[in-house]
């Protein structure tokens, strides 16, 4: 598959044919596979409060991984350089990449969820997510061994002042983002709303307030 084509005597591209990025494919590629092994807990303590907990273990293989190779003239597949430089009489330069079967990979984590009503009208809700991938060496394709937060904290809370009006907050914490350098954040929405009549609401909605 031709993919993005850099023009000659452009920044990228100081020569006189066009470079382009080719992505070869592999006869050989096998379908990615996991194994999920997964554990859960679930209490119901009293008519207010209950608990979810499920922790699970992942083992996954062949996954797919993006192999850079040399470039060459086309047409005729000449390396280069060549000799004489292939690229003064070539159409373009390819740039190949191409995909293969890689690392295994195993990750492992939890999920908790604890819901608390402390009354008709006012609801608290926490959950905590954790992952952890192993370390893959080189390039990889494949978004379970590159990019994820580690860490995610949700706490959401949920209350009634009146019979008419409710109010809703929740906060979101994300961990960093390394394969992309996206730094921690936490985020903020807000929710007010107001029934005049049971055929009325009127509300107002905050987000990413943070």
């Amino acid at each position: 598959i031709h993919g993005a084509v850099v023009p000659p005597g452009s920044p990228g591209n100081p020569f006189p044919v066009p470079f382009v990025l080719t992505v070869l494919g592999d006869p050989e590629l096998d379908t990615e596979e996991v194994i999920a092994y997964e554990l859960g807990y679930r209490q119901q303590f009293s008519e207010a409060t209950h608990i979810d907990l499920a922790v699970f273990y992942n083992q996954y293989e062949d996954l797919r991984t993006i192999v850079d190779r040399a470039p060459v003239c086309q047409p005729g597949g000449i390396p280069v350089p060549g000799i004489p430089p292939c690229f003064l009489s070539a159409q373009y330069v390819s740039l190949p990449i191409q995909m293969e079967n890689g690392n295994d990979v195993d990750t492992h984590g939890l999920e908790l969820s604890v819901v608390h009503r402390f009354n008709p009208g006012w609801s608290l809700q926490a959950s905590y997510t954790y992952l952890h991938s192993d370390d893959i060496p080189g390039p990889a394709s494949s978004a379970v061994s590159q990019d994820y937060p580690d860490h995610q904290l949700s706490l959401r809370t949920a209350f009634s002042p009146t019979a008419t009006t409710e109010m809703d907050f929740w906060v979101r914490y994300v961990d960093e983002l390394s394969a992309q350098n996206v730094d921690g954040y936490v985020m903020l929405d807000a929710r007010a709303s107001w029934t005049p009549t049971p055929a009325l609401e009127i509300s107002l909605v905050g987000r990413n307030l943070l």
